[in-house]
């Protein structure tokens, strides 16, 4: 299947109606809306494809990527503003290896809505001054930030993105580390998601028994993937 085919399907369950091509997809949006500071690429145009076919059938996307390749300014940052902008009343729940660093994720993609939200026809509550909790005025979508070990009470995620759990190679290689993620995931984070909700996990690999290695060996269905070895 094409990307053009996967942006087609992907669109036609968005609510409403993108009203504009830049719109029509998160790539799409990042490029048209950051002044030339996201560029299309080719590994970020897999990242995509991948992400929407996860977001259309509720499934769970694993993205193994090393830094600085845009993996975060795509999945926590444009991702969450064009999810919500899309679909304004479903939820996002963005979690990250700190509160600080999932807040300041929070805060781009409330930034991002709170300028360009009425394309789609949709406004960040004024009373949303927090970077970790924000709302969409008159409607139920919003999106909460959470740390590593935090729990997001009273939320349910119909999308829920885990950016980098895990802070570091010396973190990566500590046993307690490793499995204080795991606990936090499984007790916490996983009856978070929404029936039909879809999880997206990317993260620098630097242990086989991290979150991802967790989440693939307990076949249930996630999808593992690198952007520079999908065709």
């Amino acid at each position: 299947m094409g990307l053009d085919d996967v942006l087609t399907r992907a669109i036609a369950h968005l609510d409403p109606a993108p009203a504009s091509p830049s719109l029509a997809s998160p790539v799409a949006f990042a490029v048209t809306h950051s002044r030339g500071q996201f560029q299309r690429y080719r590994h970020i145009e897999v990242m995509e494809r991948a992400i929407l076919e996860t977001i259309e059938r509720g499934g769970r996307l694993i993205i193994s990527a090393s830094v600085r390749h845009g993996k975060s300014e795509l999945v926590s940052k444009w991702l969450p503003a064009w999810f919500i902008g899309t679909n304004p009343d479903k939820r996002v729940i963005l979690a990250g290896h700190e509160a600080d660093f999932a807040a300041r994720w929070g805060r781009a993609a409330r930034d991002i809505l709170t300028e360009h939200g009425h394309e789609f026809g949709v406004q960040v509550s004024r009373r949303s001054t927090s970077m970790s909790r924000w709302d969409i005025a008159g409607r139920s979508g919003g999106m909460l930030t959470v740390g590593v070990g935090g729990s997001p009470i009273g939320w349910g995620a119909d999308l829920m993105v885990i950016d980098d759990p895990i802070k570091s190679y010396a973190d990566a290689m500590s046993p307690l580390v490793r499995q204080r993620v795991a606990d936090w995931w499984s007790g916490t984070m996983a009856s978070r998601v929404e029936p039909g909700g879809a999880v997206i996990l990317v993260m620098a690999r630097w242990h086989m028994d991290d979150l991802a290695g967790r989440l693939l060996a307990e076949a249930v269905g996630a999808e593992h993937m690198s952007p520079y070895g999908v065709n």
